[in-house]
């Protein structure tokens, strides 16, 4: 090995200036490549990383401060005015009847028969949420367009949780010049109330949207 390194230096020593930096510039870059370069993208990873996980913690103590003064608003609140109390179902029985009456008035819809039906079947939560269901069915005639935009009202109103069925049934020729023509229109209307098993602190009515 010594006898080998010899050898080298001798024959190095040998080598012109120019020679010897182009050995020089050959050593550097096979050190630069094989060292320095993934050490370099290896010390990059783990700074990235680091970078990160100090976004994440900082994301989480942001996060942290802000429900802990919310939940000290609400607290106040609570301590000021009382715990609020929902809306009863039979107050949002008579909110979604105005909503009916209102959205029916404001288009060209001839309300035919209007049955409440409070025997529609639940629907089950896990093992302690019920969801208790009223509707009430619509049979109205009226032309598509005015069909869709009822709908429509419905679908986006707070009093409605679901518009469960619409049966549509053409009861007179169409007009191809307008392309319009009469229906016949049965649909159900939903509100939902959600409550819970006596084991739960807390019951609710829903009145979101579907």
């Amino acid at each position: 090995m010594i006898s080998l390194l010899t050898n080298l230096k001798a024959k190095f020593s040998t080598l012109p200036r120019a020679g010897k930096w182009g050995v020089c510039f050959v050593a550097f870059l096979v050190t630069y490549f094989g060292v320095i370069e993934p050490y370099v993208t290896f010390l990059g990873g783990i700074n990235t990383e680091a970078d990160r996980i100090e976004a994440r913690l900082r994301e989480r103590a942001s996060l942290k401060g802000k429900l802990t003064n919310n939940a000290a608003v609400i607290d106040a609140g609570i301590n000021a005015f009382g715990i609020p109390e929902l809306p009863r179902i039979d107050d949002r029985s008579s909110a979604l009847t105005r909503k009916l009456d209102s959205v029916l008035a404001g288009r060209n819809v001839t309300e035919k028969r209007r049955l409440t039906r409070d025997n529609l079947p639940p629907l089950t939560l896990g093992a302690s949420t019920t969801i208790k269901r009223v509707g009430i069915e619509l049979q109205i005639e009226c032309e598509t367009p005015e069909l869709l935009a009822v709908i429509r009202e419905l679908e986006l109103a707070p009093e409605v949780s679901a518009v469960s069925r619409v049966d549509v049934r053409r009861i007179s020729e169409v007009n191809y010049k307008t392309g319009g023509g009469l229906l016949a229109v049965s649909l159900v209307v939903e509100m939902w109330s959600v409550s819970t098993s006596p084991d739960r602190p807390a019951s609710s009515d829903s009145g979101s949207n579907s």
